[in-house]
């Protein structure tokens, strides 16, 4: 009885530990580097370029990766009554959750918009009327980046898909390669 006792501890504390390793294993095949373009079309227009940095990840029930995501790019306004045209940049914190190739991907951090062409209107302005030039800070615009969304990318990396709705961006569509 006893031998049999032992060797069943025996069993569960190498499969155990087998199962760590194959877990810590795993994290390290994982790619730590994502880039991807991005579009998003309706109200508010923008094309940009992200890149995403693995800053950690769990692998118990509640699987996640974190990454810090900055992108850069441009965007348009179609409403002509306030349109906004410029540059635009955003730095987040990515919550991708789900083990297989199917995530949850959440985000939330701060996007900076410039607008260019409003920037121009009032220099235009200012140099007609011989007054002072504004200050391009008065033209950058501080907004939440709040993001939802599906993504498609294999625990060891290669091709991306997402797909999801932010703010300030919209309904957006992503492809890219993880490394």
């Amino acid at each position: 009885m006893k031998k049999n006792i032992l060797s069943l501890l025996f069993i569960l504390i190498f499969v155990g530990y087998s199962v760590k390793a194959s877990a810590q294993d795993s994290l390290k095949t994982q790619p730590k580097n994502t880039i991807y373009a991005s579009g998003t079309l309706g109200w508010w227009f923008v094309a940009s370029a992200s890149y995403e940095r693995r800053l950690f990840s769990t692998d118990n029930k509640f699987y996640a990766n974190y990454y810090l995501r900055a992108s850069y790019g441009g965007g348009n306004s179609w409403n002509t009554k306030s349109s906004i045209e410029g540059p635009y940049g955003s730095l987040s914190l990515q919550g991708v959750f789900g083990p297989k190739k199917s995530h949850l991907e959440l985000g939330l951090g701060f996007a900076a918009l410039y607008d260019i062409d409003g920037y121009g209107i009032e220099v235009r302005c200012a140099n007609l009327s011989n007054s002072s030039e504004p200050s391009r800070s008065d033209f950058t615009i501080w907004a939440p980046a709040i993001s939802v969304g599906y993504r498609y990318q294999k625990p060891t990396g290669g091709f991306i898909f997402r797909t999801g709705m932010s703010y300030p961006d919209g309904v957006y569509l992503s492809f890219g390669f993880a490394f």
